[in-house]
């Protein structure tokens, strides 16, 4: 699966297009195992995954945003929650509409 037919099938879409166009590159392979594991249901795989990027670049705001939106979809709200405030404290001006899109 690439990334267009990704973006079109999920709410990831937007976030895919943050996480990849930045000098500070996520592994493309990297997001979509994460939802792969989370649309088989392995959803602490999918965090665990997530958790790499808040790992090596816990000011940028896209990591929590991902594991956020996986929460989320994962009914696990108030972690879901957490990871939304962070995205937000750290993400950018013109990111911040993004993060609210997700968080509600």
């Amino acid at each position: 699966m690439n990334r267009d037919s990704l973006a079109s099938c999920n709410v990831l879409g937007p976030v895919l297009d943050y996480l990849t166009a930045s000098p500070k590159e996520y592994s493309k392979v990297e997001l979509l195992l994460g939802k792969t594991y989370s649309d088989w249901g392995h959803v602490s795989d999918a965090v665990a995954v997530y958790d790499q990027p808040i790992s090596t670049h816990p000011d940028d705001f896209r990591g929590y945003l991902a594991k956020g939106i996986i929460l989320k979809e994962n009914k696990n709200i108030g972690d879901a929650e957490r990871m939304f405030i962070q995205a937000r404290f750290f993400a950018p001006d013109k990111a911040k509409a993004l993060v609210d899109r997700y968080s509600r």
